[in-house]
C-alpha cells in the first residue's frame, strides 16, 4: 500500500511539473498575466496543486540512516557519483543498489550525451533487502530500463560472478562497515583464490 501512494505522488508530481512549465511559457508569451500563480491555475490545466512540502522531491524518502545498516542516498550524491564516474558503456554494477537510483541516473547521463542506454550498458546490482529489490525493479520498469538484481550482501557474495569483469562499479560509501563480519569476508576471499579447497585451514 505505501508503494501505491508513492506511485500516485509521482504521477501527480509529473502533472504538476508539466502544468508549471506551461504556466511559465504562457506568462512569458503574454497569454497569461504575470501575477502570483494560484492553485486554480494548476487545476485549470488538469493538475493537482502540490504545496512545497508535499512535492515528490521533498517527501519521498528520509535522508538519514535506516536500521540494520541501510541508507538512503540523496539524489545529489547519486548525480555526483554518476557525473564523476561517467558510466556510459559496458557492465555497470552497483553492489548495494537499493531502489536503483544509480541505474536511473546513469541512464539520464547516457541520454544527455546522446546515447541509447539499452545499447550502451548492462545494469547489474545486488541488494540485501528483498522488498527493496522489488522497488528497484519497479523503478527500472517505470523508466523503461532493464537490469539484473540479485538478493545478496556483496561483502560476502558475488551472485553475478562479475569480479574483474565490470566496466563501472559505483555505490554509496559504506557507512555500515561496523556491521560487517570481517572474518567471514576473509574466508570468502580465501575461497575465491582457492576454489578447490573447502576451508582456509585445509
Amino acid at each position: 500500500m505505501p508503494v501505491l501512494g508513492v506511485i500516485f505522488l509521482r504521477h501527480a508530481a509529473n502533472r504538476f511539473d508539466a502544468a508549471r512549465k506551461q504556466i511559465e511559457e504562457d506568462q512569458a508569451a503574454g497569454r497569461m498575466p504575470k501575477r502570483k500563480v494560484l492553485p486554480e491555475d494548476y487545476i485549470r490545466r488538469r493538475a493537482l496543486w502540490l504545496p512545497e512540502e508535499a512535492r515528490y522531491d521533498c517527501k519521498f524518502s528520509i535522508q538519514k540512516a535506516h536500521d540494520n545498516g541501510e541508507f538512503f542516498t540523496p539524489s545529489s550524491l547519486v548525480t555526483m557519483i554518476v557525473n564523476v564516474i561517467e558510466p556510459e558503456h559496458g557492465i555497470v554494477f552497483d553492489p548495494a543498489c537499493g531502489s536503483g537510483g544509480m541505474f536511473v541516473q546513469s541512464s539520464h547521463f547516457i541520454e544527455h550525451e546522446g546515447g541509447d542506454t539499452a545499447k550502451k550498458v548492462a545494469f547489474f546490482g545486488q541488494e540485501k533487502n528483498i522488498d527493496t529489490i522489488h522497488l528497484a525493479k519497479m523503478n527500472l520498469a517505470v523508466h523503461g530500463l532493464e537490469g539484473k538484481i540479485a538478493n545478496a550482501i556483496t561483502y560476502y557474495q558475488d551472485e553475478h560472478t562479475l569480479a574483474g569483469k565490470c566496466d563501472f562499479v559505483m555505490a554509496n560509501p559504506p557507512f555500515n562497515v561496523d556491521l560487517v563480519d570481517a572474518e567471514r569476508i576473509r574466508a570468502c576471499h580465501w575461497k575465491r583464490r582457492h576454489p578447490v579447497c573447502s576451508s582456509p585451514h585445509r
